[in-house]
């Protein structure tokens, strides 16, 4: 994000920056608390019309984007998980379409987007090119970036930060503590044969941690995570998510559970194609279409496309069976469930692109290394 302060506004904004890195939420908090009177504009690959969102003293007033105007392009734009921004200031002497303030339209934005009524547009995993001197680079190339939404902020007990390459939590060690990524992106590796393997990125809004800590307590970390640059981080209070994930049904509870249950077979899998490319195992493989657990219809795409699950019995993920219960979780620990829907789906397809490549290869190529 770049700030310029009495800056010519013919020739650069005032304010201009990345979706990706300061939210919308974000940037009515830093409008409405300079009280400034602007224009904001929005752009997106994914968007062939920019979109204006209109402020006068911090609060927003008015709304555009192609043929909707008012309260429905506002909301819309809080959808937008990719895309650029730029303020300029300038007067308004239009209609006025938006009556609500500032932050009673972020408040029922960020709950319609909990609740899936405002489409996500946009790629939130993209591909990273990854090289460190402490992990593998041979392994690490192209890991998605699994990005989370706004927590909770009263779950926080405590911040931390994290210098590049500091190991936030090791494999191996024992921890019953719950991170989420604020600021920066971290690695989650494996160790095999004495290597570390980066298996996903974290990025902000992304847990650290499993759901099986808010049942059995203390256990034994099954993957590194390691900052890449510097990384801040919350932890959070996991008597309070451990208390709403035992109100659960057992059915849901034990369907969630198998999910965290599932991150480790995953990365497992994609474990022995990685060093054994051609020993995969022989399951029949079962169709994940769904990425947003939360969406109204319960029936959206991954934006990872149609992913075949390698050694995943049918019926394991029914978190969708349980639509009322879902619609009761909190913020966070949706955002928790998401996290670990996602690093499942993102290691999969990544697995599974391996062992098509190395099905296409040939035997001959069956045991070079590949990522």
């Amino acid at each position: 994000m770049i700030l310029q302060q009495g800056a010519d506004v013919n020739r650069r904004p005032d304010l201009a920056g990345d979706l990706e890195f300061v939210s919308l939420a974000d940037l009515f908090q830093l409008l409405g608390g300079g009280n400034y009177t602007g224009i904001l504009r929005l752009s997106s690959d994914f968007s062939k019309i920019h979109g204006e969102i209109h402020f006068v003293s911090g609060e927003p007033v008015d709304a555009r984007w192609g043929a909707c105007f008012g309260m429905d392009a506002l909301h819309s734009f809080f959808g937008w998980q990719e895309g650029r921004f730029e303020f300029r200031p300038r007067q308004f002497s239009a209609r006025r379409t938006i009556r609500k303030g500032r932050m009673e339209i972020v408040l029922d934005a960020l709950r319609m987007l909990d609740d899936g009524l405002i489409k996500k547009v946009g790629v939130p995993h993209r591909l990273i090119p990854y090289r460190s001197g402490g992990l593998s680079g041979s392994y690490g190339t192209d890991l998605a970036v699994i990005k989370g939404s706004l927590i909770d902020y009263s779950l926080i007990l405590a911040e931390e930060s994290f210098g590049d390459q500091r190991r936030i939590v090791s494999e191996g060690s024992y921890g019953n503590w719950i991170w989420v990524i604020l600021e920066g992106r971290a690695i989650v590796s494996r160790e095999k044969e004495g290597e570390e393997i980066p298996i996903v990125c974290l990025g902000e809004g992304s847990f650290i941690g499993g759901l099986e800590v808010l049942v059995f307590g203390d256990h034994v970390r099954a993957a590194t995570v390691t900052a890449v640059g510097e990384v801040k981080a919350a932890l959070l209070d996991t008597h309070r998510l451990s208390t709403e994930l035992m109100s659960l049904s057992s059915d849901f509870r034990k369907s969630l559970l198998n999910m965290s249950t599932e991150v480790k077979k995953a990365s497992d899998d994609l474990l022995l194609f990685l060093t054994k490319c051609g020993n995969h195992p022989q399951d029949k493989p079962v169709c994940i279409d769904s990425r947003d657990l939360f969406s109204r219809d319960y029936e959206s795409i991954s934006p990872l496309g149609s992913i075949s699950r390698i050694g995943c019995e049918k019926g394991r993920f029914q978190v969708d069976s349980f639509p009322s219960e879902i619609g009761l979780l909190s913020r966070t620990f949706k955002g928790f469930v998401q996290c670990t829907a996602d690093i499942i789906l993102a290691t999969t397809r990544r697995a599974w692109t391996i062992r098509k490549r190395s099905a296409d290869s040939g035997p001959n190529q069956s045991n070079r290394k590949t990522a």
